[in-house]
């Protein structure tokens, strides 16, 4: 895919890079050049019914509630 002039990721994708607030690593973020993706372990396509935690957090984020993700 590419975005803003440049095909792809330019920096790979850290392993664990998506910190859940009370449960440690559960799964993998990167935001590169406007923009944010996420992979939430053990959730598939249904984040909001099996990872209801991690699903919050991320829209917070998005929405711009959170610094942080």
């Amino acid at each position: 895919m590419t975005w803003n002039g440049l095909q792809g990721f330019q920096t790979p994708i850290a392993d664990d890079s998506f910190i859940v607030d009370g449960v440690g690593a559960f799964g993998t973020m990167h935001s590169e050049r406007g923009l944010t993706y996420y992979e939430v372990a053990l959730s598939g396509h249904m984040i909001p019914q099996f990872a209801p935690v991690a699903a919050f957090q991320t829209m917070q984020y998005l929405m711009g509630f959170r610094d942080t993700p």
